[in-house]
Parts: structure tokens; sequence; C-alpha cells
């Protein structure tokens, strides 16, 4: 758990429950909604309804970002998802939260988690085109766009992967 006081929300970054299942999925579809990004292909959302085999495991990590008010406002998960490299997944942060860190502080659980197990191993994401302050986050964080993609068919998407330390060595 972190707290990052520089944050004016003071978001408490914490590992989800199954308790928080339903405002994951609200948080879910509302970014999806807001960015044009519902795509018809409902096994994209599978694994927020399966989210304990999906996220309760050891190769992977699934926060919230909670106010003060005790309210999530903010997730995200990491996953392996082959033998050399993890998946970042399910990136939001509430529309009236933005802008205050909490992507950053997210993001960085997230990447503490995957470098202290697999620092060897990259780590990709995907991001729809129209997510410009998302992309700025990512590339400020070391990701580089290495494609597009259409996600479940119809997302005109960005691919980005952050390599790992035996990327970066050669």
């Amino acid at each position: 758990m972190s707290l990052n006081e520089n944050a004016p929300e003071n978001a408490l970054i914490r590992q989800a429950t199954i308790e928080d299942v339903p405002r994951i999925l609200e948080l879910h579809f509302a970014g999806l909604q807001e960015t044009n990004s519902c795509s018809a292909d409902s096994s994209l959302d599978a694994d927020l309804y399966q989210f304990a085999q999906h996220y309760q495991r050891d190769d992977a990590r699934f926060v919230v970002a909670v106010s003060r008010q005790e309210i999530i406002v903010g997730m995200g998960a990491v996953v392996s998802v082959a033998a050399d490299h993890y998946e970042i997944k399910r990136m939001r942060v509430a529309s009236h939260c933005r802008r205050q860190g909490i992507a950053q502080q997210i993001l960085d659980e997230l990447l503490t988690f995957a470098t202290r197990h697999h620092p060897l191993w990259d780590i990709l994401l995907d991001s729809s085109q129209t997510q410009t302050a998302a992309h700025r986050l990512y590339e400020n964080n070391g990701f580089v766009c290495y494609g597009e993609a259409l996600i479940g068919g119809d997302i005109p998407s960005y691919l980005f992967r952050r390599p790992g330390l035996s990327s970066t060595a050669q």
C-alpha cells in the first residue's frame, strides 16, 4: 500500500478484492463509454467477471486507488501472460479525479510488482488511440509505441512496450 502525499486526492493504492468488483466494473464501463471504446466482443471483459481466477494469483496484481472518502477512483492490473512478459491492463481513473497523479501512482505500483518479480521481462500494454494523456503517461515511464491494432476487432489502439533489463542490455 502506498499513499502519495503530493496528490490532492491523497489516493491510497491497495490490492483489489472480490468485494471491489462491482465498482471496478462500473469504473471500467464508464471509461469505455467515455472514450468510445465499447466493443461488441463481450469476451474482452471476461477477466473482470472471473476476477479471482484472473487476478488473485501469484503472477498478477490488480490494484485500486481509493479516495479519502473511501471511494474507488482508479484501477489497474498487471498479469504474466507468457513466459517472458507481463501485460498491464484495466488502467482507469474516474474522470473527476484525473490530473492528480493517481494514474502515475497506479502505474508505479504495477511496474514495481512486475520488475520485482521478473526484472528481465518486457511489459506490454495497449491503449485506444483516443487516450492521448495515457499515451504520454506510458511514454514518460519508458514505454515505446511499437504498433497499432484493432482491439476486439473494432477499437483502434496503439501497442506499447517497456523493455525488460535483458532488452536494454543489448
